[in-house]
């Protein structure tokens, strides 16, 4: 599970990002972030591995997807 709970740590930075969208108050901001990672934090730990594990894979597939797309394209390029 620590492995979960670093890729929540991790995403402050997006959370942050994101939080720009509706205040540009950074005290705010701080709060609001805090209060979504404590949120996943007292989440039932096997929901959050669930999460963590279907939004892997969907990120390694669209991963998988655009290389192979790369190399459609670079062989096309190259046979062409």
């Amino acid at each position: 599970m620590n492995k979960v709970y670093q890729a929540v740590a991790d995403c402050r930075p997006t959370f942050v990002k994101m939080s720009y969208t509706f205040t540009k108050d950074i005290n705010e901001i701080d709060e609001v972030v805090q209060e979504c990672i404590i949120y996943f934090m007292q989440m039932n730990p096997q929901t959050l591995k669930n999460i963590y594990i279907k939004d892997y894979l969907s990120l390694i597939k669209k991963k998988l997807k655009h290389s192979l797309n790369y190399l459609k394209e670079l062989r096309n390029g190259i046979l062409q």
